[in-house]
């Protein structure tokens, strides 16, 4: 497993706290963007997982056409799930940041990263 993704979110929310001058208000944005994107990121991660056992039951068989086959429909599968998140989390972004806190503060914080974040979501 690759643990860049994971120490990237860590590094981006210390960092948080030393840019900007309201410091509590930043952490505290950064740390829902965080759960919510590792919330959204389980989901992809477990078709990577089913995908990469599948493919690999695949090769021990040699059968290269269900490697194929089983690697386009796990992309295909979060492609679409990332499309619709992402469009969720456009269309209903308020929805989303009143989900963890009410303070218009830390939501006024997090709207000035969501285009970035939901762009982070469709990669990721």
């Amino acid at each position: 497993m690759n643990v860049w993704p994971v120490w990237g979110l860590e590094l981006f929310t210390a960092s948080a706290g030393y840019i900007t001058p309201n410091t509590t208000t930043a952490l505290a944005a950064q740390s829902i963007l965080r759960a919510l994107s590792l919330l959204v990121f389980m989901f992809p991660f477990g078709i990577r997982m089913a995908t990469n056992v599948t493919v690999g039951k695949n090769v021990g068989s040699k059968r290269a056409e269900g490697c194929r086959h089983y690697y386009r429909t796990g992309l295909t599968i979060v492609f679409i799930y990332a499309g619709i998140m992402t469009t969720l989390m456009r269309l209903f972004s308020g929805w989303f940041m009143r989900i963890f806190t009410d303070n218009l503060e830390t939501i006024a914080e997090m709207e000035s990263t969501w285009v970035l974040f939901t762009f982070f979501v469709w990669i990721d």
